[in-house]
């Protein structure tokens, strides 16, 4: 079903196909800086940190926690 109607494509990726005008993102404004330079460099390699996440306070215990689930 999802073939026949094509629904394993994006909303976004079909406007980007058809041409529809876009911009992407140069700067991230919710991640903190230790979650953001962990994963933008793998996701999003020009992307930059905005000012106003790199104030942000610490969270009691843990900033970053990995989780496994079995």
């Amino acid at each position: 079903l999802a073939r026949e109607y094509k629904l394993e494509i994006s909303l976004f990726e079909r406007l980007i196909k058809n041409h529809f005008p876009y911009t992407a993102l140069e700067s991230q404004h919710r991640m903190a800086t230790l979650i953001s330079g962990t994963l933008m460099p793998i996701f999003y390699p020009q992307m930059l940190d905005a000012s106003n996440v790199l104030g942000y306070p610490n969270i009691k215990g843990k900033n970053f926690v990995f989780m496994e689930q079995l």
